[in-house]
């Protein structure tokens, strides 16, 4: 899981970045995203119930989420970046690989914009 200081706190600081964001778009997920006007670094998974109804696939596809950002925080020096990441239906069909694929892939092209 994804330490709580990487992990946003209320909901003024995601509101900013849904309504302020950049969006990129992929396969599984798009993710929302604010470099500029931060300083530190914080995720959300937004995993919604059109997703599923059921809260048990619901946790496990924003675990995933969390644990492929986990992973590439702890591999790269990120320095600012707020980020929000929506799933899309597809990644029910999805393994955890392919989840990492692309949350790696759109994180790193958070960093080039």
């Amino acid at each position: 899981m994804l330490k709580k200081i990487y992990r946003f706190s209320g909901s003024k600081s995601l509101q900013k970045v849904k309504d302020k964001g950049t969006l990129i778009k992929g396969n599984l997920m798009m993710i929302k995203f604010i470099v500029d006007e931060v300083d530190d670094v914080k995720f959300a998974v937004v995993v919604s119930k059109k997703i599923s109804k059921k809260a048990v696939t619901r946790n496990k596809i924003s675990r995933r989420i969390y644990e492929s950002v986990r992973l590439y925080l702890k591999n790269s020096s990120i320095d600012a970046l707020n980020a929000v990441i929506f799933v899309s239906k597809k990644i029910l069909d999805s393994t955890y690989l392919e989840i990492e694929k692309e949350v790696h892939n759109l994180i790193k092209i958070t960093q080039k914009t």
